[in-house]
């Protein structure tokens, strides 16, 4: 309780000044003061100085008068702020969840609609621009969140979309323990499972918690057959994937198996690459095709057995040996020594025929 104005003895000397605290009364069980006090004539006014924790604390100056009383009334009762209940607000915080990506942002035709909506509105940009965004990353807007007093997500209290900066505010949360979890993520981004605590301990906290997403991923296969027969795998086929078409860009090289078979691996959705063969199987030619590959809706909507590229190759032919001479020499010196015994014969013949005669 204090003095509102100086208050003055019966011989107008101050006795009481200005702004003097004159009592400290506390609140019984039904909200009524404990103290109450016989004051002079003056103008007063009841402040609070503390309440519970959870509580904020009232600003506001109750200001009330003490006249003089009417005839035949011993004992005045002044209602403080007129007979109406002094209300105490809770404390209260917020949360804020910022949704980002470090990859491209594709959306699916209803999600980029969602995303537009906002930056249709004239004043969407000047007031609710989120004001951590950075040139590094993007922010997702349409991501579902939902936010519950317990780690068992039983009782929810919001579930909220992120908007157009992919932003999300709780608002008006009283002190305590919150836990919040992505429960439904955009089409072609991986959903989170990361369960996030979240503390309010002081009024007018602002808790802004930054959650990233990663676009889904998929694997290239490669299988490599005999072009006249494609049950014959062919093993150590070396690959090599690019960025760009004219295959100057390398990202990363695979060989086959001896089944024939090599991937390339967790390529994000909307990737294009190209991949070509860089080194033959043995006995076989090098192929000079260029395989183009996009990591999209079509691709994603095959099963992972279909998620493979087979090649052919087509084997060299089997041709003689020409820098070999064994076979050719044995030949000739086969003739000459068959060449050299029949002449060996024949003038044995005619030595024969001589002696007869």
């Amino acid at each position: 309780l204090y003095a509102k104005s100086d208050l003055d003895n019966y011989m107008g000397k101050t006795v009481i000044k200005k702004g003097s605290l004159i009592g400290i009364s506390g609140i019984d069980a039904n909200g009524q003061l404990t103290s109450s006090y016989d004051l002079p004539i003056g103008t007063y006014y009841y402040k609070e100085l503390r309440t519970n924790a959870q509580y904020q604390k009232d600003p506001t100056e109750y200001e009330f008068e003490v006249g003089y009383p009417k005839e035949g009334e011993q004992e005045t009762v002044i209602k403080i702020n007129h007979g109406k209940p002094i209300v105490n607000e809770l404390k209260r915080g917020s949360i804020e969840i910022i949704k980002m990506t470090k990859d491209e942002v594709h959306y699916s035709k209803t999600e980029q609609k969602y995303a537009n909506s906002f930056h249709a509105m004239d004043a969407y940009a000047k007031i609710n621009k989120n004001p951590l965004v950075k040139e590094e990353v993007s922010y997702l807007a349409g991501v579902t969140f939902e936010l519950a007093t317990d780690e068992a997500f039983e009782h929810i209290i919001e579930t909220k979309k992120t908007d157009g900066d992919g932003r999300i505010v709780f608002k008006e949360l009283e002190l305590g323990t919150y836990y919040i979890r992505e429960k439904a993520s955009l089409k072609h981004y991986v959903l989170s499972d990361e369960v996030l605590k979240v503390q309010l301990t002081k009024h007018g906290q602002v808790e802004t918690i930054e959650v990233n997403n990663e676009l889904v991923k998929a694997n290239i296969g490669i299988h490599k057959v005999d072009e006249e027969n494609h049950s014959i795998a062919l093993e150590g086929a070396e690959f090599t994937m690019y960025e760009d078409q004219a295959c100057t860009k390398e990202l990363a090289k695979a060989v086959t198996n001896s089944l024939g078979n090599a991937m390339f691996k967790e390529l994000s959705y909307g990737t294009t690459v190209y991949i070509k063969e860089t080194k033959a199987p043995e006995g076989y030619e090098l192929s000079g095709q260029v395989i183009k590959v996009t990591i999209n809706d079509e691709w994603m909507k095959k099963d992972i057995a279909h998620r493979v590229i087979e090649i052919t190759n087509h084997k060299i032919p089997d041709t003689p040996n020409t820098g070999d001479t064994t076979e050719i020499t044995l030949f000739y010196s086969l003739t000459a020594g068959a060449a050299a015994l029949l002449c060996l014969l024949m003038k044995k013949r005619k030595t024969a025929r001589k002696q007869i005669v």
